[in-house]
């Protein structure tokens, strides 16, 4: 006979302790175990998206992924800090974190195919700006990939996050990397910040953003724009961005800065908290300042045992933009993008005093959409 002791913590109830016949031992949360694998990512890909989008194979590897990742939470301890050995190198987990640290620990990997086209993309050399660093499971395969030759930047507002990045980045031999503080904004100052108990879903709390009852802190923030010119930053060759919808926000406090130095960019988009105007006045912006898609590869299927690299496409800016008129545009998706050769909105302004022809960035107009 199973002895359980329950207990009440905060808002949550815990199944905190259970001792099986076989004398193991297993901690389990029951509240957070369902919320560690009821994400707003996973309930949305397996409830609400049509077959339309990914097709029925997808669905079904999709509720495969799923029922795996719920009996293989049964047998983790997350309230310990563990190491776990990924792309070559160790990275400590954070205590209790229902995001990226089970995510590791359950499968030794995270975005698997974003690692794959970073992985083809940087070259030793490279000078590098992470944005939402986390605890540096990027940070360390970027520092990996571009050698002693290139230099790392990653910036982690979350205190929590960062303490954990440091740690990684010392544990790895990876002193050279610098690590800040604080938050990228379209200003300098303060911002507040949302501590989520899925360390990657920590953000930048925006006007409009209802967080109730959650722990809201106040973070230092900079521009781009402001920190390149603190830290006399002569050369940036790729810059990724992971800020849960804060994107749009950094990139205005960032564009001189962009333009100057026209960066490979990898963003992870989130429609679903930008909602589609912004979301359709970002990807133009990144049109009209010269960007194109090289990589596309939607968030859903971004996950170990859905996804291949069949699922990451070269697909235009105006295709998106069609995609996202007729709501075909999943509510999260990475885009790999390079500058196109065509003239950004900077040159093309500096063309046009000189009596220069100016390019038409989108020659589409469906913004009607939205209004």
């Amino acid at each position: 006979m199973n002895t359980i002791k329950k207990v009440i913590c905060g808002r949550n109830f815990k199944f905190v302790h259970c001792e099986h016949k076989r004398g193991i031992k297993l901690g389990i949360s029951f509240t957070n175990l369902l919320k560690r694998n009821l994400d707003f990512r996973l309930v949305t890909y397996i409830l609400q998206h049509p077959s339309r989008y990914y097709g029925t194979s997808k669905r079904i590897k999709g509720l495969f992924f799923f029922c795996y990742r719920l009996f293989k939470s049964l047998f983790l301890d997350l309230t310990k800090e563990h190491v776990v050995e990924v792309n070559g190198y160790k990275l400590l987990t954070i205590p209790n974190d229902l995001g990226i640290s089970s995510e590791l620990l359950l499968f030794k990997t995270h975005e698997p195919l974003s690692t794959e086209v970073l992985k083809s993309e940087l070259k030793k050399g490279m000078v590098c700006l992470s944005v939402g660093a986390n605890i540096g499971y990027y940070a360390l395969l970027e520092r990996k990939l571009v050698g002693e030759e290139g230099a790392v930047i990653v910036i982690e507002p979350s205190p929590l996050s960062y303490s954990c990045l440091k740690n990684n980045l010392h544990q790895n031999g990876f002193a050279d990397v610098s690590a800040f503080n604080y938050a990228f904004s379209c200003h300098d100052g303060a911002v507040p910040f949302l501590m989520d108990s899925q360390s990657n879903l920590c953000r930048v709390v925006k006007e409009n953003d209802h967080c109730l009852n959650d722990l809201i802190i106040d973070v230092r923030a900079l521009s781009l724009d402001s920190f390149a010119a603190q830290y006399n930053l002569d050369e940036l060759d790729f810059l990724r961005m992971d800020v849960e919808g804060y994107e749009t926000e950094i990139f205005r406090g960032g564009w001189r800065t962009i333009d100057r130095f026209k960066p490979a960019l990898f963003i992870e988009v989130h429609k679903s908290l930008l909602g589609p105007k912004l979301t359709f006045e970002f990807l133009q912006d990144l049109q009209s300042h010269g960007y194109e898609v090289k990589h596309y590869i939607p968030r859903d299927l971004d996950l170990p045992l859905i996804g291949s690299m069949r699922d990451v496409k070269e697909i235009k800016i105006s295709r998106l933009l069609e995609m996202l008129s007729d709501n075909l545009l999943p509510d999260c998706f990475h885009l790999f993008l390079v500058q196109s050769g065509e003239k950004s909105i900077t040159e093309q302004a500096d063309s046009s005093s000189t009596g220069d022809t100016i390019l038409n960035a989108d020659p589409r107009n469906v913004m009607q959409f939205f209004v």
